[in-house]
């Protein structure tokens, strides 16, 4: 419960900040609420000596990093509504998954933080999953979720959440804000998108089909055959970002098998 405690003291001080004192003047606060669907502690900022997440690392050495935080259920939707309510799903009525045949929703009468954050002036953003309703608890003024795109490409598409989240910043707006992105990454996939088949579930470990890059650099031109099969995929992911020392790797290992490879940057 400590988690939910946190992120509410942390958000409430928007609120208070927001609010015109006749003492002085108050800086407005910002918040990105930034949730990776299915995730652990794979970042640097969790002492992961082997994923490498030099971004993650620099955004919470200006940020807040939760060290003592704790869920009260390991489900997708109660947990989700635990973060923005501050009440566990027993109390704010998310006993389950919001969507299809199970249909849970929270009680009528919650109020959410963005549903209190927007009567403070503070504009709120969703980007990504949202998993949680019904709309009327859990309102937010810039929305791209599944229920309104592809949980694909807003969940996803980095490319298009990166876009997403532009539009956002860009907007002309002067009220404080509160932007939650949530990505659907790691989360499997093959049930909601079986057209993928075991793609889904395997990506990047190496095995035929499953991540390599040997028709892409076929198309490129490079007509040799790829000897050195590694998880470029799996590693990029890993550790968000193929710079100059990951590259260095790649050719050290290559080198030492006598094989040939290209980098292929996906942006």
């Amino acid at each position: 419960m400590k988690f939910y405690c946190f992120v509410y003291v942390l958000l409430l001080l928007i609120v208070i900040s927001t609010r015109t004192l006749s003492v002085a003047p108050l800086i407005h606060k910002n918040v990105l609420l930034i949730v990776a669907d299915d995730a652990g502690f794979e970042s640097g900022v969790y002492n992961n000596k082997v994923c490498k997440t030099p971004n993650l690392d620099r955004l919470a050495d200006r940020g807040l990093t939760f060290d003592h935080a704790f869920t009260s259920v390991s489900s997708c939707s109660p947990s989700r509504s635990a973060i923005l309510t501050g009440l566990p799903q027993h109390q704010n009525g998310m006993y389950g998954l919001h969507q299809d045949v199970h249909h849970f929703n929270s009680f009528d009468k919650v109020r959410s933080l963005p549903l209190i954050l927007s009567q403070a002036g503070v504009r709120t953003g969703i980007i990504g999953k949202k998993h949680v309703g019904p709309e009327a608890v859990y309102p937010f003024d810039f929305a791209y979720t599944e229920e309104n795109n592809s949980i694909l490409q807003v969940g996803r598409n980095i490319t298009r959440i990166k876009h997403l989240v532009r539009e956002f910043f860009l907007a002309d707006d002067t009220r404080p804000f509160f932007l939650y992105v949530a990505f659907h990454d790691p989360h499997r996939c093959g049930h909601t998108h079986p057209e993928y088949g075991s793609f889904c579930e395997k990506f990047g470990n190496g095995e035929p089909g499953m991540g390599l890059i040997e028709g892409v650099l076929l198309l490129a031109g490079v007509r040799q055959q790829l000897l050195c099969v590694l998880r470029v995929l799996q590693l990029c992911i890993c550790g968000g970002l193929c710079n100059s020392e990951f590259g260095s790797f790649l050719s050290e290992a290559c080198l030492q098998t006598g094989s040939q490879f290209s980098i292929v940057r996906m942006t």
